[in-house]
């Protein structure tokens, strides 16, 4: 029997065995996937967490977004060129990974992932964010490094949970006032863009206890002396 079809076989049976469990959770990460179409899938409706993630799917077969019972969709790592606009069907989404997909460069209006306590979409090529994210109030950890992303839109001081954000090794220039109104912030990383300047208003982030700036050649407000001694030299500099 060939590899191709000995991992045929052998997802086969993880699905089967899945359905018979009435599974809540399934992994089919690192399985070396180019395509996924299993009809099978359509039974899991109790399923909660699918992770599709290192893999090299193009593409996500439409019976994903009918399991309107996922909380953790996981498509990390593969060869994804979009995501289908029908993840908004998937309303009880607490955590969406579609990081290091570097050939999408585009997402989807978002606006109906209202449950989101979790993004990635690190490394997907986007120059700018998914219409939506500002509904997410739930959200806590932002990942959108490694894109080509300019601005942080001020709808961003709606996001009250954001407890980290990582922006490092985007085209960041300014940084918008309204986000020293997010009091819950922990970590913060804008490292590796084109800063010059840090609202003074940033100081107001009383929780805050990383704040990554290194990389940011032009960056003069705090001066680089400052920003190696890390937060709290960078909060009382620019109070």
């Amino acid at each position: 029997m060939s590899e191709t079809l000995t991992r045929i076989f052998d997802l086969n049976q993880i699905i089967q065995m899945a359905v018979k469990n009435r599974a809540w959770k399934l992994d089919l990460s690192y399985q070396n996937l180019d395509s996924f179409d299993h009809k099978m899938l359509r039974r899991l409706s109790e399923l909660e967490v699918l992770n599709l993630s290192h893999n090299n799917l193009t593409e996500i077969p439409d019976v994903v977004f009918r399991l309107t019972s996922l909380r953790k969709l996981i498509l990390s790592h593969n060869q994804l060129t979009s995501l289908s606009d029908k993840v908004s069907q998937l309303t009880n989404l607490e955590w969406l990974h579609v990081g290091n997909n570097p050939k999408i460069s585009k997402l989807p209006d978002l606006s109906t992932l209202e449950n989101l306590s979790e993004l990635d979409i690190s490394n997907c090529g986007l120059s700018k964010f998914p219409k939506g994210i500002e509904n997410m109030k739930k959200l806590t950890i932002l990942d959108a490094s490694q894109n080509k992303i300019k601005i942080i839109p001020k709808s961003f001081s709606q996001l009250k949970s954001l407890v980290r954000i990582y922006m490092n090794d985007n085209k960041l220039s300014s940084l918008p006032q309204t986000l020293s109104t997010l009091i819950q912030l922990r970590i913060i990383d804008f490292s590796n863009n084109s800063l010059s300047t840090i609202p003074p208003s940033f100081s107001n982030l009383a929780n805050l206890w990383e704040l990554k700036l290194q990389g940011n050649e032009k960056l003069s407000f705090p001066p680089p002396e400052i920003v190696e001694k890390g937060v709290k030299a960078i909060l009382r500099y620019i109070k």
